[in-house]
């Protein structure tokens, strides 16, 4: 299984979530920077040049901005309802696409 790793404790926005994750997975320019296009393109597939199985694996977390481990929570629980499998501790969380 390929793995991708990120490290957030930089991340000062949700938006460097979305700078960090969407090009570590292939995704197009086009790509929308939202948990929806994120269902889209990591669940059903066929848009990202990386396709499952992977794993996205981020840590930091605790160092970086509440609004960016709210809205990483947000986007791997999301992705969790609709069959990843999605981990989460204070420092680390990951999300598994198969």
């Amino acid at each position: 299984m390929r793995i991708i790793e990120l490290n957030a404790s930089g991340w000062t926005t949700r938006q460097h979530f979305y700078d960090a994750l969407l090009p570590s997975i292939g995704a197009p320019d086009w790509h929308g920077n939202n948990v929806n296009a994120l269902i889209d393109s990591m669940i059903h597939g066929d848009i990202n040049s990386v396709e499952a199985p992977y794993r996205v694996e981020v840590s930091g977390l605790n160092k970086a901005d509440e609004d960016v481990f709210d809205e990483l929570i947000f986007a791997f629980s999301r992705l969790s309802r609709h069959g990843a499998i999605a981990h989460f501790t204070s420092d680390k969380a990951s999300v598994e696409i198969v």
